[in-house]
């Protein structure tokens, strides 16, 4: 399949579960503008090689075949980190994470604080003179 195409199918997914999604406080205002969602996905595709795309295309037809909504998921374990007290009472309900998963987010949490660190000293720095 054409990158483009790959793109294309892949947000469309993304869409139709994106629509399924229900926030806390209903539904979000921005799940009713298809056009921003299609700019901002295929904007974030520009980085991505086309193996990356590829293997994400399987995970997201994997989880619709297990019936697995994955922007719901991603949705409700941020909030793990927003409302850790309703995510304690949602996170029974979501796949367990491998520990090789957590491993590999643990250091990229690290090298985001050590970045906001690093440009909150730069930012000092300067006000200093």
């Amino acid at each position: 399949m054409e990158r483009r195409e790959l793109e294309r199918q892949i947000v469309e997914k993304e869409w139709l579960m994106f629509q399924q999604v229900q926030g806390v406080n209903g539904r979000a205002a921005c799940q009713d503008d298809w056009t921003t969602f299609l700019i901002m996905r295929l904007s974030q595709f520009e980085g991505w090689d086309t193996d990356v795309l590829e293997s994400y295309f399987e995970d997201i037809v994997q989880a619709e075949a297990q019936e697995r909504n994955l922007i719901m998921e991603k949705y409700a374990y941020m909030m793990e980190e927003t409302d850790p007290v309703y995510f304690l009472s949602i996170k029974e309900l979501l796949p367990e994470i491998s520990e090789e998963k957590l491993f590999i987010w643990s250091g990229k949490r690290k090298r985001i604080s050590n970045i906001r660190i690093s440009e909150d000293m730069e930012d000092r720095q300067k006000e200093l003179g």
